[in-house]
């Protein structure tokens, strides 16, 4: 993978990300993931049972994104209830 130096630098300080892979019918499945630049290339956790894993096995089309962890969401991580109209 051809990465620059910025991004490179990113990716080893920044290790929390989110993949989305696609289920058999075609929605979206997301999940956290940790990531890692390793030997020039970039590897994130899972195993061989996991769903996302199947999911990219069967169809190798997915997005994966690393979080920067200076971005402050005001909501990130305190569930919300809502009034379900939108």
């Amino acid at each position: 993978m051809d990465l620059t130096e910025h991004r490179r630098a990113f990716l080893n300080q920044h290790h929390r990300a989110a993949m989305v892979t696609l289920r058999r019918d075609g929605s979206p499945h997301a999940v956290r993931v940790a990531a890692a630049f390793v030997d020039g290339r970039v590897w994130s956790s899972g195993l061989p049972g996991r769903v996302r894993t199947r999911h990219v096995r069967r169809d190798p089309r997915c997005m994966f994104f690393v979080f920067d962890r200076r971005l402050r969401l005001p909501h990130a991580g305190r569930p919300r209830h809502g009034s379900g109209r939108a």
